[in-house]
Order: C-alpha cells, then sequence, then structure tokens
C-alpha cells in the first residue's frame, strides 16, 4: 500500500467524475492517480455451492455496485481485503483469477462513436 507523503497515513484509490485519485483518510491528502494501459486484471468469482456456477463478486457502496475487479496490484490487495470479509460473512467461496489476454474489441464515444 502506498503511503500518503504528508502524514504518512495509508492511500486508497477512489474514482470521483470518473477519474481516478489516491487519497489519504487521515490528512484528506488527494491527488489524480497516474493511470497506465491496462494489460491485465484480477478478478474475485463467487461461486454457487450447488452447481459451480461462477459470478464476478461484487458489494455495494452507498447504492452503487461495485465488482471486484482491479488493474493494478494495490487495488487487488486493497479488494482481497474486502473479498476476505465477504467469504467470511457470507460463507461462500471466492476465486481470485488473473486475465491477461487484451482485445480490443470496440472504442465507444469520442471519435469512435
Amino acid at each position: 500500500m502506498q503511503k500518503c507523503p504528508t502524514c504518512g497515513g495509508d492511500l486508497f484509490t477512489e474514482i470521483l467524475d470518473g477519474k481516478f485519485f489516491l487519497t489519504c483518510k487521515v490528512c484528506e491528502f488527494s491527488k489524480l492517480k497516474n493511470c497506465l494501459k491496462v494489460n491485465q486484471i484480477y478478478a474475485f468469482f463467487s461461486v454457487n455451492k450447488d452447481d459451480d456456477i461462477e459470478g464476478i463478486a461484487a458489494f455495494v457502496d452507498r447504492g452503487i455496485v461495485i465488482p471486484l475487479i482491479a488493474a493494478d496490484k494495490s487495488r487487488l490487495e486493497e479488494l482481497k481485503l474486502i473479498a476476505h470479509d465477504m467469504a467470511k460473512k457470507e460463507g461462500m467461496a471466492l476465486k481470485l483469477v488473473k486475465f491477461t489476454n487484451r482485445e480490443e474489441m470496440e472504442v465507444i464515444g469520442s471519435d469512435g462513436r
């Protein structure tokens, strides 16, 4: 986990207006996070006990459904804590899966329409 340059507290990733920021909950330091091209993602899958059907695990925060998907190691570590908590509270199995095969299928918006 990255540390705050102001107070030394932990920095957390937050999304504001579609942009990623690193923020400190101790001193409210915030900076725009440098986002690189995503070449791999990590996803947590929930597994149905009865038939082994998988689905992307998610949690609800302030009415917003947030899937457990990460594109970098720091976010992955944050989500692992949530995944462990979910698995324990719900009595479910969660699988962590890494995807590395990137295929751009379509560009939507700007000039891609």
